[in-house]
């Protein structure tokens, strides 16, 4: 696991919020997983709106960075993630697809806490609910962190049902 910068760790528990908020763009300039499990913590405790509100972008932006940085050449097919989502005819409902986000905002916070066996569960039932999620850059970001695997090894995992 990458390293970061202990500048930045500690500019993250200063009492000034304008010094959190140049380390939320440093994390947001990086790749990590710790990066990523940084900014959720931030998003999620931060006394500070617009602190908040910043690491919710940047995880934003590493979770495209690291989408681009999986692309997948060959000779018949380029792909790469973009801002935009894909067009996919989708027979889930709407609740449906609400529950499949909702387990997944479950799987991201058992993540960020380390607990990586309940994060799994989590995510595995929102890709069993909605295999949709797999053509979501973010939610697959997530599947990847969860299941320390890159994006096609962890949708497959999560897509294929358990063995008893």
């Amino acid at each position: 696991m990458e390293e970061l910068d202990s500048r930045i760790v500690e500019a993250l528990k200063s009492q000034d919020p304008e010094e959190r908020k140049k380390a939320v763009r440093a994390l947001g300039q990086t790749t990590s997983s710790e990066a990523l499990r940084y900014l959720a913590t931030i998003y999620k405790k931060d006394p500070d709106e617009g602190v908040r509100n910043l690491a919710i972008k940047a995880g934003r932006h590493v979770k495209k960075m690291r989408a681009a940085s999986d692309w997948v050449v060959n000779d018949d097919d380029i792909r790469f993630a973009t801002s935009e989502q894909p067009v996919v005819s989708s027979t889930v409902s709407a609740a449906v697809q609400e529950q499949a986000k909702g387990l997944m905002d479950k799987a991201l916070n058992e993540s960020v806490k380390g607990d990586y066996d309940k994060a799994e569960g989590y995510a595995r039932q929102a890709f069993q609910v909605n295999p949709d999620l797999q053509h979501d850059s973010y939610y697959v970001g997530i599947a990847c962190d969860v299941m320390n695997m890159d994006s096609e090894e962890a949708v497959a995992a999560l897509l294929t049902p358990p063995t008893e």
